[in-house]
């Protein structure tokens, strides 16, 4: 199974991104500064099994440390570039 994780999940492209790859099932770990204002995000993610909500800050290198260290990742997706695995 391909796992994709989204920052910036809660609006905009990555909310998009996040709504896209789970319609095509893919596992997605959505990401967001504030995980108690993604009222949109929970929504989406109550009714899609494959989405996981996480609250990440991009700024903050020993939190994205701590909360990615037990995933495997095959393709990340931020606003900032995108990575896969290959």
């Amino acid at each position: 199974m391909t796992t994709v994780l989204v920052t910036g999940a809660n609006r905009g492209l990555g909310y998009e991104f996040v709504k896209q790859y789970s319609e095509n099932k893919f596992d997605v770990f959505a990401c967001c500064r504030n995980v108690n204002e993604a009222k949109k995000l929970k929504e989406l993610a109550e009714i899609s099994v494959n989405i996981k909500i996480y609250e990440l800050d991009v700024g903050n290198i020993k939190i994205i440390i701590c909360s990615i260290i037990d995933l495997t990742i095959t393709i990340c997706w931020s606003k900032a570039c995108i990575h896969t695995s290959n």
